[in-house]
C-alpha cells in the first residue's frame, strides 16, 4: 500500500451534449458538488480533510477541437 494514497478518493465526471456549447464548466461543478459532499460527511471524522485539486482532463468537439491535459 501507497502511504501517500491511503484516504484519497478520486471523482470522475463525464458529460455529452447535442448542443453548440460546451459543458466542461458544468462537468467540474459536478465534481465539486461530489468533492464538498464527502468532505460534509468527513469533517467530523477527520478534521484534516481537504479538496486539492478539480481540474478539466479532456474536451473533444465544439470550435476549439480536442484537448487532453498533459500527465
Amino acid at each position: 500500500v501507497d502511504e501517500q494514497r491511503v484516504g484519497l478518493l478520486g471523482a470522475l465526471v463525464g458529460t455529452e451534449v447535442v448542443g453548440r456549447t460546451g459543458v466542461e464548466m458544468e462537468a467540474m461543478t459536478a465534481c465539486a458538488v461530489a468533492a464538498l459532499t464527502v468532505y460534509d460527511m468527513v469533517k467530523g471524522l477527520e478534521r484534516g480533510v481537504s479538496i486539492e485539486a478539480i481540474e478539466l482532463v479532456e474536451k473533444s468537439g465544439g470550435r476549439s477541437g480536442e484537448w487532453r491535459r498533459a500527465r
